[in-house]
């Protein structure tokens, strides 16, 4: 059984233009990778896509890169971030997933009254 975040995938180091063989640990510890263009961009997510056969990639945007305390990069949703090194409590969570749950039914009573690709 493989450990989460153990496994070998490849990546671009910081301050590198070739892909090496990394781990998730390792990339999530490193800043991140700089790119001087959109081709530049999609010409290396191309080619981690061809080297990571076995992994999804996922694309997330954020205002910063959040860290752990352990000082490795984080994806954590907004919804459970409070400030720096501050998490919400629990009534501040259940308010948050409240909206969401809110959001998602107007989200989806829309969708059909528009008549969108994909009702029924």
């Amino acid at each position: 059984m493989d450990t989460i975040g153990e496994q070998k995938l490849w990546s671009f180091a910081p301050q590198s233009n070739k892909a090496a063989a990394t781990t998730c640990v390792e990339v999530r510890a490193a800043a991140g990778h700089k790119v001087i263009s959109f081709m530049d961009l999609a010409t290396k997510i191309a080619e981690l896509q061809f080297l990571n056969r076995e992994h999804v990639l996922l694309f997330r945007g954020q205002r910063s890169d959040y860290r752990s305390e352990a000082k490795l990069s984080s994806l954590k949703p907004g919804v459970f971030r409070s400030g720096v090194d501050k998490k919400p409590n629990t009534f501040e969570v259940r308010d948050r997933f409240a909206r969401l749950e809110t959001a998602e039914a107007t989200l989806a009573e829309e969708y059909t009254n528009l008549k969108l690709l994909g009702v029924a």
